[in-house]
């Protein structure tokens, strides 16, 4: 498992990056990173953003089950649920890099940050973390 939670540039907009490569490590580490960044919250809410439904379903199964989590399967959906008010109310987002037409997991990031600057944000992906410290 790579797992890279230093940012070099503070300007990018998320507050871990991890890859996906299954590691038995992967769902304790980060859900240890998810629930520091979220603190104390009586009920978490997540939002999740992951196209592939097989990863979906398989983070879904290491977060806790009294966590509610929304996924969304597209750029599209996310930003139909920004327009909804649907990001009022999150503790945390957690998304995929790669979406269906490319990078679009780090525009939306981006998009996220600009509008909620203290929601924790942590990303995934079997891509290398750009600026980050390993």
């Amino acid at each position: 498992m790579v797992e890279a939670s230093i940012i070099k540039n503070e300007a990018l907009p998320w507050n871990g990056w991890f890859t996906k490569d299954f590691d038995p490590l992967l769902a304790s580490t980060l859900l240890r990173k998810l629930r520091a960044a979220i603190g104390n919250a009586a009920k978490v809410r997540l939002i999740y953003i992951e196209d592939n439904p097989k990863e979906a379903a398989w983070i879904r199964r290491i977060l806790p089950a009294d966590w509610q989590v929304k996924v969304y399967e597209s750029k599209h959906q996310v930003e139909a649920a920004l327009d909804r008010g649907e990001f009022d109310k999150v503790d945390c987002v957690l998304s995929d890099v790669m979406l269906p037409h490319g990078d679009e997991g780090i525009e939306l990031a981006f998009t996220i940050r600009s509008l909620f600057p203290t929601l924790p944000i942590f990303m995934l992906t079997f891509r290398e973390a750009p600026g980050l410290a390993a």
